[in-house]
């Protein structure tokens, strides 16, 4: 059957996190719900721009940028530690493992790219998992299952984040464009 929408403790309202340490440059839009882990770089070039959707996490050390056009990546995405995205569009519901590589890739929807995979050039099919050392394309992902984790994980992050004063989460709301997100920036 269809998968159905999980329930997130926070409103549609709620303003995207990004943590103090991230660097935010040129025309970047961070959906509502999002959390941006410190010393992430989101990166868009003069005329390109990057859209971000809802509920996403980003986390540490994932490089993002967008050297011409709009660099999309949908809502309800993981983007763990160390990836980079590089010209590259991602769909919703989506894994991208740490220190996964991708430029100039289309990942469509309910996708999971693993841990250490490079994929240049390419397009990712919806439901797919690529894994290393061969990016072996693999069928088939739950949904479901990812929707749940995502949930969970953002609800965790806005309890947990607010308790390091080192982190200090800014409402992306009062994120000030271009800004280096830190205490002399806000």
């Amino acid at each position: 059957g269809e998968a159905q929408e999980v329930q997130f403790e926070f409103t549609d309202n709620t303003p995207a996190m990004v943590c103090t340490g991230a660097r935010v440059y040129g025309n970047v839009k961070i959906g509502n719900g999002c959390v941006l882990h410190p010393r992430v770089s989101i990166n868009a070039a003069e005329g390109a721009s990057i859209e971000i959707g809802e509920k996403n996490v980003i986390e540490e050390t994932v490089e993002i940028s967008c050297n011409s056009g709009t660099l999309v990546i949908g809502r309800c995405n993981m983007l763990e530690v160390g990836c980079q995205l590089i010209d590259s569009n991602i769909g919703n519901q989506c894994l991208i493992e740490a220190k996964a590589r991708l430029q100039n890739v289309q990942v469509a929807d309910n996708c999971c790219v693993g841990a250490g995979v490079t994929c240049h050039g390419q397009s990712v099919p919806a439901n797919t998992s690529i894994y290393a050392p061969r990016n072996d394309a693999v069928p088939g992902r739950d949904a479901e299952t990812h929707q749940e984790y995502i949930a969970a994980h953002l609800a965790l992050l806005r309890k947990r984040l607010v308790k390091f004063p080192d982190l200090e989460p800014v409402p992306s709301d009062k994120l000030k464009a271009g800004a280096v997100t830190n205490e002399n920036s806000l």
